[in-house]
């Protein structure tokens, strides 16, 4: 066994003796799905939705999935519907594991504001059924807005916890109770609603199920009232209170009562309300990748669309002078639809929090170990006067522990510790040879060839933004003429070399 071989091997024992946080076998890697995946839509000679295969905007593998809808008439009353489904070749056992979790990166953004919606879908299969039970987790009718939630450019990630997902009224029965042991199909869908035709293009990567994990509590809100700042715009208007409930309570002894009225709006976009928790101390959250909440609506808004919920986190740099915000910008889903009977869990990756261009910055980045405040908003915008009344418990940071499926598309992927080119192999070689590496972080990564005079004559790929994790890479030299060229891996400032040799 060769050096890399056993280096991997080792990290391959150590992955499954450490059940790490940062890597984990894909349940849908993306990396090829033309052919792969059912389409559907409303009026196909209206409407467009369609699938290609993205080799450039990549989070895990070779490629992602690049997914095109154009929707230009609504043929129901509620709007239109596409829908993407992957029908596993065996069912998959997913029960050790309560949340799915994938990466989306917009292109093209809806031109209309709210007027897109994305679902989830998954099919189980009970013991004894005929047929396949659709349970599904609703984006933009009770949950997260999914097409508008991300301030900047980039990659971010969606956590939906299993307790999210419900059976529409309209789908066949079998047991109602989603089986996770017994996963036949995945599907998601872009709908929209009735107001005006409008289009989005994005890409998808990386599905894969974990099991969260309490790392700390941040607030159980037992007794809340003289321990928030309350703000709003226009006090002798709008109205925003807290108090505590000890009825509605998920953990500990209480909940937060929130009740929001807006009358009027000061500004053009609308108005704000602010609700802000200063930690006597520091809170460290190191270790945690998300954070979640709590909610129940007791009196929702009469508008869908009226009102909107942001959450913040404040850090404190060291040797800043104050505090940094980062802050999951406005869900108006969260205050409607079918998703709110009962209370709700809603997980938000840190990494989806972003600084606001109007907020000051210190060393742009979220540090874990120093959240000095928490604190939320409920904004309106400019279509009508609206109010709603919620509680709030639980605020807690957790980690998704990697769950192992029956579906294995990338089994050698592990959680390395050393930034690592290895040497290629077989090397004399014609015309193809393998390239493996490690990378100990995520970031955006390059694999290229020279000849011996430095001059680029193949790029692998290029600028593609890689997790954490161990790779290997065919690489066909036939074009190429015989000789001694050098590959480099590239990521942020940090350059590897290795010589190969290519006789033909």
């Amino acid at each position: 066994m060769s050096k890399l071989k056993r280096f991997f091997a080792v990290f391959a024992i150590l992955l499954l003796a450490s059940a790490p946080i940062f890597a984990q076998t894909p349940v849908i890697s993306f990396d090829e799905n033309v052919g792969k995946w059912n389409v559907g839509l409303l009026e196909p000679g209206v409407n467009t939705a369609s699938i290609a295969d993205n080799f450039v905007e990549v989070i895990e593998g070779n490629g992602s999935m690049e997914v095109t809808i154009a929707l230009r008439h609504y043929a129901e009353p509620w709007g239109t519907w596409t829908d993407f489904q992957y029908n596993f070749p065996n069912a998959v056992d997913f029960k050790n594991a309560d949340e799915v979790r994938f990466w989306l990166k917009l292109l093209d953004r809806p031109k209309n504001r709210r007027g897109l919606q994305f679902t989830c879908d998954f099919y189980d299969q009970p013991a004894g059924a005929t047929g396949s039970e659709l349970w599904r987790y609703y984006n933009g009718l009770g949950d997260r807005d999914i097409f508008y939630t991300n301030v900047g450019n980039d990659w971010y990630e969606v956590v939906i916890p299993f307790s999210k997902l419900t059976k529409p009224s309209w789908a066949t029965p079998y047991n109602d109770q989603f089986d996770p042991s017994a996963v036949v199909t995945f599907g998601f869908g872009v709908h929209g609603d009735n107001s005006a035709t409008d289009s989005v293009r994005f890409v998808i990567d990386n599905l894969r199920v974990s099991k969260s994990n309490r790392v700390a509590p941040v607030l159980s809100f037992d007794e809340n009232v003289g321990k928030w700042n309350v703000g709003l715009l226009e006090p002798g208007v709008n109205i925003a209170t807290i108090a505590d409930n000890f009825v509605e309570v998920i953990e500990g002894n209480g909940s937060m009562e929130v009740t929001v009225a807006l009358r009027h709006y000061a500004e053009p976009w609308g108005t704000w309300t602010d609700f802000r928790h200063d930690f006597a101390q520091p809170v460290d959250l190191t270790g945690a990748t998300e954070f979640r909440f709590a909610m129940k609506i007791l009196t929702p808004p009469t508008n869908v669309k009226s009102l909107q919920f942001t959450a913040d986190f404040f850090d404190q740099p060291a040797g800043a002078t104050g505090g940094e915000l980062f802050r999951w910008p406005a869900q108006y889903g969260l205050f409607y639809g079918p998703n709110q009977t009962g209370w709700v869990e809603v997980a938000v990756p840190f990494k989806d929090l972003a600084t606001p261009t109007w907020a000051t910055v210190f060393n742009g980045q979220l540090d874990l170990n120093a959240i000095t405040s928490f604190a939320f908003g409920v904004h309106g915008d400019t279509t009508a006067a609206d109010s709603l009344v919620f509680v709030f418990d639980d605020l807690r940071a957790t980690n998704g522990t990697p769950v192992s499926t029956a579906v294995k598309d990338r089994p050698y992927l592990n959680v390395p510790s050393v930034f690592a080119l290895g040497q290629n192999y077989p090397n004399p070689f014609n015309p193809t040879t393998t390239i493996d590496f490690n990378l100990v972080e995520t970031g955006i990564t390059s694999l290229k060839i020279y000849d011996l005079n430095g001059k680029l004559v193949q790029t692998v790929f290029e600028n593609v933004n890689k997790l954490r994790g161990s790779y290997s890479f065919n690489v066909d030299m036939n074009r190429q003429p015989s000789g001694v060229y050098f590959y480099v891996l590239e990521q942020g400032s940090t350059r590897l070399t290795k010589k190969m040799t290519f006789m033909k």
